[in-house]
């Protein structure tokens, strides 16, 4: 093995590719299903496969500076968080040889807690809590929020400084 092929390797670069295949779900269901396909390119080790469903809530929130003139000044900045919904995962190691194709089916249940900010709890409830929540809505720095949902897989090769993973957003039903 030439010095390139044995950096290439260890940094794991054409070592194994890693394909998640996640289909839509529904927002009543409490699971998500799906494969994690991995194509050897060479002989591999691997250790774990770990696959994780993870919410992230994004929203612009308004900030204030002071600019160089000591006037302050308010500007929109991107924001987000992450929950991790579930997570599947499998520390059996197993050898794959190369060209050899291993699919993984996963299973991962789930539960989304309550996503409504405490304003729309409260103009929910209505009358004087109405108004209440829309005033708190209105001078809330928190806009434009949304969720996004996402499948992360990742497959702990043995030997290599960066692990081969696949990512895909999914959309709720």
């Amino acid at each position: 093995m030439s010095f390139f092929q044995r950096i290439k390797k260890g940094l794991g670069f054409g070592t194994l590719e890693a394909k998640l295949n996640v289909w839509q779900i529904a927002r009543d269901c409490d699971q998500i299903e799906g494969d994690f396909t991995l194509t050897a390119k060479s002989d591999q080790q691997i250790n774990e496969v770990m696959v994780k469903f993870e919410m992230v809530q994004h929203w612009e929130e308004t900030k204030h500076r002071q600019d160089s003139n000591g006037r302050e000044q308010s500007y929109l900045s991107q924001e987000s968080r992450t929950f991790e919904l579930g997570n599947y995962s499998d520390k059996t190691p197993f050898e794959m040889k190369a060209s050899e194709v291993k699919v993984i089916h996963f299973v991962i249940p789930y539960q989304i807690g309550d996503t409504q900010s405490p304003a729309d709890a409260e103009i929910e409830k209505g009358g004087v809590s109405a108004v209440l929540g829309t005033i708190w809505k209105l001078t809330s720095n928190m806009r434009n929020v949304h969720f996004d949902y996402k499948v992360e897989g990742k497959v702990d090769l043995q030997g290599v400084a960066i692990d081969p993973k696949d990512s895909k957003t999914i959309s709720m039903a």
